[in-house]
């Protein structure tokens, strides 16, 4: 065994000694082991001084405007390049060059309502009205509780998909 390893070993052995010896003979009452926690009282008066504190202080008139606006609606979807291409255009089906209906590459799967706001789960994803799709160039314009509404950015054409029911 070299000179290192005798050095690292007795400083293991050191420290395992020191350990026994502060959790078995020291005890509480020593200085070295652990604060007995403080009274339930004391606590309780802390919790109630903290309370009073924040009770006490006021909100700025602009962290009032931000909890008030924080949940309305937008005007405009800030991450879409551009909203001219949505505007105004009637709803159409996407029709192929055969004039059948085109497989659609989207699944609607399901939505969940939270109070006023609607997620739609398309291809196992939950998207919000306004979302731009995992495939860029498309646009989630509505959800309603039977189908949805997918626009494309680049042509403005709109692709209702019914709620894909699994039930027979």
């Amino acid at each position: 065994m070299t000179t290192r390893e005798k050095i690292i070993l007795m400083l293991a052995c050191l420290a395992l000694i020191f350990g026994v010896y502060e959790l078995f003979l020291a005890g509480p009452d020593s200085g070295t082991g652990h604060k007995k926690s403080e009274s339930s009282a004391e606590i309780a008066s802390f919790i109630q001084q903290v309370s009073k504190q924040i009770k006490q202080t006021a909100l700025s008139t602009t962290e009032k405007y931000v909890i008030a606006h924080s949940s309305l609606a937008w005007k405009k979807n800030p991450f879409l390049a551009s909203l001219s291409a949505l505007g105004g255009k009637e709803a159409k089906q996407v029709e192929s060059k055969k004039g059948n209906l085109r497989q659609p590459r989207w699944t609607y799967s399901g939505f969940v309502s939270l109070g006023s706001k609607k997620l739609a789960i398309i291809n196992g994803i939950e998207y919000e009205a306004g979302e731009m799709l995992l495939e860029k160039n498309y646009y989630l314009r509505k959800i309603e509780n039977d189908h949805i509404e997918i626009v494309s950015i680049k042509d403005g054409r709109v692709t209702i998909l019914p709620l894909k029911d699994d039930q027979p």
